[in-house]
C-alpha cells in the first residue's frame, strides 16, 4: 500500500516539470572555453540524440550570463538536416556565453540544452562607433523560451540560410555617442593621416573625414588635436 503514494508522488514531480524542458544536445562549435570576438563571424554547430518526430527546423540563441536570457538569435530558421550555420558574434564582453537550441515545426517546439560555456572579447573601437543603446520593449523579437523576455536582435532568412535580414530592438542616441580619443600631436596626427573634424552633437553624431592624405570613411578614430593650430600652420 505504501507504493501507491510514493507513485503518485513521482508522477505529481513529472507532471509539475515545465512543458517545454529541454533536452540534451552536445554543442560541436564554439568549443567549451573558446574565446569568440565581437564582430567577427563564427560557427555554431550542434548534435542531439533525440529529437521530437515533428522536428523539421531548428534555430540558436545566444545568452551572455550563463543561460538565465537568450538576448539574441542568431540564425533564422534552418532545415533540421543542416546543423552548422556562421553566425555574427555579438560585440559584448562576456565569459559565460551559452547558446541554446529550439527545434520542432514553428508551433510546436523544445529546447535542447548545450551546456558548453565560452567567452566573447568586445572590440572597444566598435562598441565606441555603435555608441549607447537602450531597448524598445515594444520592438523585442520572440522569445527564445516561454516566459522569457524577447531577443533584442535576431536574423531572418530562408531555412537554407540564405536571404539574411537582421533586426534589433535597441535605440542608439547619437548624441549620447562616446568618442574615442587617440592622444597624439598635430604633425603626428597628420603624418599618420589620421587628421579628422569632430562634429558637435548637432550633427547627429554624424562622423566625416577633413583632411589628410589617407582620409578614412568608415569607423575612423577620433583624435585628440588642436584644430586651431593646425589652421594657423595651414595659413587658414
Amino acid at each position: 500500500m505504501r507504493a501507491i503514494p510514493r507513485l503518485l508522488s513521482v508522477i505529481a514531480l513529472f507532471a509539475a516539470l515545465p512543458a517545454h524542458a529541454g533536452l540534451p544536445g552536445l554543442l560541436h562549435e564554439p568549443r567549451e572555453g573558446a574565446v569568440l570576438h565581437g564582430g567577427t563571424t563564427a560557427t555554431v554547430e550542434w548534435s542531439a540524440e533525440t529529437l521530437p518526430d515533428r522536428a523539421e527546423e531548428w534555430e540558436a540563441f545566444l545568452s551572455v550570463d550563463g543561460g538565465q536570457y537568450y538576448a539574441y538569435r542568431i540564425t533564422p530558421h534552418l532545415d533540421l538536416h543542416q546543423r552548422r550555420f556562421a553566425f555574427v558574434v555579438p560585440n559584448v564582453e562576456t565569459d559565460r556565453a551559452r547558446i541554446l537550441i529550439r527545434a520542432g515545426d514553428e508551433r510546436d517546439e523544445v529546447e535542447i540544452e548545450l551546456a558548453a560555456t565560452f567567452s566573447i572579447r568586445q572590440d572597444p573601437i566598435r562598441a565606441a562607433s555603435a555608441g549607447e543603446a537602450t531597448v524598445d520593449d515594444d520592438r523585442r523579437g520572440e522569445p527564445a523560451r516561454p516566459g522569457d523576455l524577447g531577443v533584442i536582435q535576431w536574423i531572418d532568412g530562408d531555412r537554407q540560410g540564405r536571404h539574411l535580414a537582421a533586426h534589433s530592438a535597441l535605440r542608439r542616441d547619437p548624441l549620447l555617442r562616446p568618442t574615442p580619443r587617440i592622444e597624439s600631436t598635430p604633425d603626428a596626427a597628420e603624418a599618420a593621416g589620421l587628421l579628422f573634424w569632430v562634429e558637435p552633437p548637432s550633427m547627429a553624431g554624424a562622423t566625416r573625414a577633413a583632411r589628410g592624405r589617407h582620409a578614412r570613411t568608415s569607423e575612423p578614430p577620433a583624435v585628440s588635436v588642436d584644430l586651431l593650430l593646425v589652421c594657423r600652420r595651414r595659413n587658414i
